[in-house]
């Protein structure tokens, strides 16, 4: 279709191109002859007509060259993302993790114990978003300038998404429908082997044939900020989001609901 649609661009803009060396070439050949008497008396009609000619191509490739650009405007798009600490924001579950076994094997493990995973809602408005990605750009601490050690820039991968979908397919939406929200997993929070202790870890894209997640995990307590990004092929620009949330290694809870993850504000910047 794109292709298409650049050979019928291609077309009109030669053509109109053609109308307008054509107009040019009778304005000048009229230039050369105005001192002629039936050139002046012609002025009020080839001259006129080659003038309007000349600007009805100069007309044509404006609108040939800006017409792209308004299909794209009323095609675009733009986003919302939510959150909160409940379902289907959030979900206590059996994970499926990979790892190598004693004998060096590398195979996939039910944990023996709960894992909480956290997601994020991604609404589009106006239009649908064809093939968008959500990708996370920094995570840090709050009030720290550097990342935390280890963190390389990663996609993150869409909740639905089976074994059976390739790994690109795992991290590109192709068409998100206005009004329908659909989720991206952001993280997950697990109880740490041989400790009582937990760790968190982004639900970042899975990398090489191993499938092994290229994020590195967290260990240690505090205030942390993510900064993600969201495009689409038909969004005007990209937008940006933080995510900001509290993490307790210690396993703890309130009201019965655990709380070592804590949401505490998602916002556009």
């Amino acid at each position: 279709m794109k292709f298409k649609k650049c050979c019928i661009g291609i077309l009109i803009c030669i053509f109109c191109s053609g109308i307008c060396i054509g107009a040019v070439i009778a304005t000048y050949k009229l230039y050369n002859n105005i001192g002629n008497a039936e050139t002046v008396y012609r002025i009020g009609t080839i001259d006129l007509s080659a003038i309007a000619t000349f600007v009805t191509g100069i007309i044509a490739l404006i609108i040939a060259f800006i017409s792209p650009k308004i299909e794209k405007r009323n095609k675009s798009c733009f986003f919302y993302v939510k959150m909160t600490d409940k379902f289907p924001y959030y979900n206590a579950t059996p994970y499926n993790f990979f790892d190598f076994d004693k004998n060096g094997i590398y195979q996939g493990t039910v944990s023996c114990s709960e894992t909480f995973i956290y997601r994020l809602g991604v609404l589009s408005e106006i239009n649908p978003a064809e093939k968008t990605i959500v990708a996370i750009k920094h995570f840090r601490l709050q009030g720290v300038k550097d990342d935390v050690l280890g963190f390389l820039p990663m996609r993150l991968r869409w909740s639905y998404k089976d074994k059976t979908v390739k790994q690109n397919d795992k991290v590109i939406e192709n068409k998100i429908y206005p009004g329908i929200e659909q989720y991206c997993d952001f993280c997950f929070v697990k109880k740490s082997p041989n400790s009582k202790d937990y760790f968190l870890s982004l639900c970042g894209e899975y990398s090489g044939p191993t499938g092994q997640s290229i994020c590195n995990c967290i260990f240690d307590n505090g205030i942390y900020e993510v900064e993600i990004i969201i495009a689409s092929d038909n969004c005007k620009k990209m937008q940006k989001f933080v995510i900001t949330f509290s993490f307790n290694c210690a396993p703890h809870s309130i009201n019965g609901h655990p709380s070592m993850f804590n949401l505490i504000k998602v916002e556009e910047i």
